[in-house]
């Protein structure tokens, strides 16, 4: 499981969630 504690996430991971959620601004 991904962590969200960490402040940079993988840019691989950023664009996953984008993909499903356009909305999402990041951490």
């Amino acid at each position: 499981t991904y962590s969200a504690q960490t402040k940079e996430p993988p840019q691989h991971i950023i664009d996953a969630v984008k993909a499903r959620r356009p909305d999402w601004e990041g951490w």
